[in-house]
């Protein structure tokens, strides 16, 4: 079975994305009103038991993170970027040796980082 989740931090814990509005202002000149950040995880090789128990335990913290499983993105302009084939993810490679750990050892994992602008 193939999954995929978004992840994104809580409010109070976006400092990367806030640094992200801020270098875009200084830097392009761009004033951003509203950003929303996400990891992409796409899970391949998962069943649902072992899906569930990686979710939490590996992927996300229940205090900092949201999970969603789908995000209408029909009405905003995004950014979606990932590691070209070949190249080291370092997410990706430690979320596969944690789920190793747990027993999970067919399971693949690749990484996205997903960008929504907001009007």
């Amino acid at each position: 079975m193939i999954k995929r989740i978004f992840i994104e931090k809580k409010n109070e814990f976006q400092t990367a994305k806030n640094i992200l509005k801020q270098t875009i202002l200084s830097d392009i000149g761009v004033e951003l009103h509203g950003l929303r950040s996400f990891v992409i995880y796409e899970i391949f090789n998962v069943s649902e038991d072992a899906f569930e128990s990686i979710k939490w335990q590996v992927l996300a913290e229940k205090a900092t993170d949201e999970i969603f499983e789908s995000i209408n993105l029909s009405y905003f302009q995004y950014l979606s970027y990932t590691y070209l084939p070949g190249q080291y993810d370092q997410r990706a490679d430690s979320a596969m040796q944690c789920i190793g750990l747990l027993g999970y050892s067919e399971v693949i994992i690749q990484c996205a980082e997903l960008l929504v602008f907001q009007p």
